[in-house]
């Protein structure tokens, strides 16, 4: 939607995309925040703008509030979020840090959310390369009242190596920049003594993907496999919406030269217990519930926290009737920084929020798919499933019948498994389309049905003028499944669905690529919700990344409706590879009751 904020133009820019060649000469197209840190349509500037002219100087908690309604109503931002945020607000009161490093400003969220917790005395310094960025950072934290407990420093961890190592060590670390150079990151701060035993690192993003020896760009497995393998951590990973923030406790002492306990980081393994033996709470804030897996009742995190003698609070006053131990075993006591927000005397009663475990409920989500696909070799079909063309989309097609109502209704079981423990959510709550879905690995043996069914309906070659050919026999199928979950009121926008890249043989080349979305209607006992795509037009700009038109809904025209069936799959072209069908323009439309289910993967074809 258009807007308009303290003399900011109504309606973004057109930003290009970057052309970027990798070794073998082929181009892709990245956003441009891969190059400079922002997202190219002066969003970061338009929320400042925003946040400075509704919220009152001094108010910390108000700026934070400012961030997330900007993001929910107006443009997504690159911040760690309330649901994230909560763990990372227990991090802080955990270790109650004196002096806190955080690589990767943006433009000041999550510096502002730690320093409003941090005890009297305490430093933060952030370090922020884009320096537009680091302007409006220290312009937002100057409005929150908190300029004298945050430092922003100009350029890279590299550039800024002499300054950082008179400052060492820190306490406590938060990595939240390009996640692919999260390894190297924390590598070469361990090697320079910036990072000591009793630090705690904090790392944003972790979390979408934890499949071994993963090869793909902009992905952060190195990091996640690296602390939840290393000796010399204990380590647990946050879930949020689309991702999770990994908290880890840097300690040679920990380990006592012992292996670590693989079920430590295990998706199977209660978070309780996980912070526990981190010695973190587990969330922060009191009223707040966890809804466990295989348990029937929610557990109050504040009566179990204090069974084991954690406070669970990130209140100042709470935190000073029971101190937390230093890095050295001594108890210190901790006052808040002095902000607006500290010299509130009263607070109405937090509400009670109910927070999956959704690492969990993933889990137990891909172990029921893997099932219900594996029995897909012995179960048989009454009719073999047929192919049916949406004409007005180029390389759209149905296949109808391609797996029976039993199936769907056990692929339904697996849908809701992995959104487990959701919140309801009341009529006139709106939720971000990513609070539509959760991402789900499985086993690519799997899926060795299923492929089997559908290959002979599939196109072997990506495009009508490219050349990549199908993938081998139970490979055509990407084994990373999306499971929606839409209530009465939710929608998709109209969007592009992107291609994702595989450099499984050699780093920054493109072994293999996806080039159609595969949707599984899992159901059809709802009213709404049809697969709608739209004629295109070339007049209408898209945002930066390319994914979704800055336009209103009402300027498209509907080309095409698919009414979903049960059973049935939906294929259609996507991604900007060379010889390949346009990708359409398309939405999810409003599902007016009743609940939808449907999965969707990807079809991978070989690189030429």
């Amino acid at each position: 939607s258009s807007f308009a904020f303290q003399g900011f133009p109504c309606g973004p820019p057109v930003w290009p995309m970057l052309a970027m060649v990798d070794k073998s000469g082929r181009s892709s197209r990245l956003p441009l925040y891969y190059q400079d840190g922002q997202l190219g349509d002066q969003r970061e500037a338009h929320a400042s703008a925003h946040i400075q002219a509704s919220t009152p100087q001094g108010d910390p908690e108000a700026v934070l509030k400012a961030f997330e309604y900007f993001h929910d109503n107006h443009r997504p931002l690159l911040h760690v979020g309330s649901e994230k945020g909560q763990h990372l607000d227990a991090a802080i009161c955990a270790r109650s840090p004196m002096r806190v490093l955080e690589v990767g400003s943006y433009i000041g969220y999550s510096a502002i959310r730690m320093a409003r917790l941090l005890c009297k005395g305490a430093q933060l310094y952030s370090v922020e390369e884009n320096v537009e960025n680091a302007r409006l950072a220290e312009e937002n934290v100057a409005h929150a009242g908190l300029s004298h407990v945050v430092v922003v420093l100009r350029g890279t961890v590299v550039d800024l190596r002499c300054s950082l190592e008179k400052l060492a060590p820190f306490d406590f670390i938060l990595l939240d920049h390009k996640k692919m150079l999260y390894l190297e990151e924390l590598q070469r701060l361990e090697k320079w003594g910036i990072v000591q035993p009793g630090t705690v690192i904090a790392a944003d993003n972790i979390g979408g993907c934890n499949r071994g020896g993963c090869n793909r760009i902009r992905c952060g497995c190195g990091y996640a496999t690296y602390v939840r393998t290393s000796e010399q951590y204990q380590t647990c990973n946050f879930w949020g919406t689309r991702d999770g923030i990994e908290i880890s406790h840097f300690s040679q002492s920990l380990s006592n030269g012992r292996p670590l306990d693989p079920m430590r980081h295990s998706k199977s393994k209660p978070h309780l217990q996980c912070l526990l033996e981190l010695g973190l709470p587990l969330i922060a804030g009191p009223g707040i519930r966890v809804v466990r897996s295989g348990m029937s009742e929610p557990i109050e995190n504040e009566s179990t926290a204090a069974l084991q003698g954690i406070s669970t609070s990130c209140d100042p006053d709470s935190r000073k009737a029971k101190p937390p131990l230093t890095s050295h075993g001594e108890k210190h006591g901790c006052a808040s920084a002095d902000t607006a927000s500290s010299r509130t005397t009263s607070k109405p009663a937090a509400p009670v929020v109910l927070l999956p475990e959704n690492e969990v409920a993933v889990a137990a989500s891909a172990e029921a798919f893997g099932d219900l696909l594996a029995s897909m070799v012995v179960s048989s079909l009454e009719e073999a499933p047929r192919r049916e063309e949406v004409e007005a989309v180029p390389g759209a097609f149905l296949v109808r019948g391609a797996f029976s109502a039993s199936e769907g209704a056990l692929m339904g079981k697996a849908v809701r498994l992995a959104h487990g423990g959701s919140a309801p959510r009341v009529a006139s709550e709106l939720r971000r389309d990513s609070q539509h879905h959760r991402a789900v690995h499985i086993p690519q043996s799997a899926l060795a049905a299923l492929a089997e069914r559908l290959r002979p309906l599939m196109p072997m070659t990506a495009g009508p003028k490219c050349t990549a050919k199908l993938e081998a026999p139970g490979r055509e199928i990407s084994t990373f499944l999306r499971c929606y979950r839409y209530l009465p009121g939710d929608s998709s926008r109209p969007h592009f669905d992107r291609s994702f890249v595989e450099c499984e043989h050699t780093p920054n080349v493109m072994s293999s690529f996806s080039a159609y979305s595969l949707l599984l209607y899992v159901n059809d006992d709802f009213e709404g919700g049809e697969t709608s795509f739209f004629q295109p037009d070339a007049a209408i700009p898209v945002s930066n990344k390319g994914l979704t038109p800055q336009c209103q809904r009402c300027d498209l025209i509907v080309a095409a409706s698919v009414e979903p069936r049960a059973g049935d799959v939906l294929v259609f072209p996507h991604g900007l590879h060379p010889g390949c069908y346009p990708s359409p323009l398309h939405e999810g439309s409003l599902v007016t009751s009743g609940e939808k289910l449907l999965v969707r993967t990807d079809l991978v074809f070989i690189a030429p």
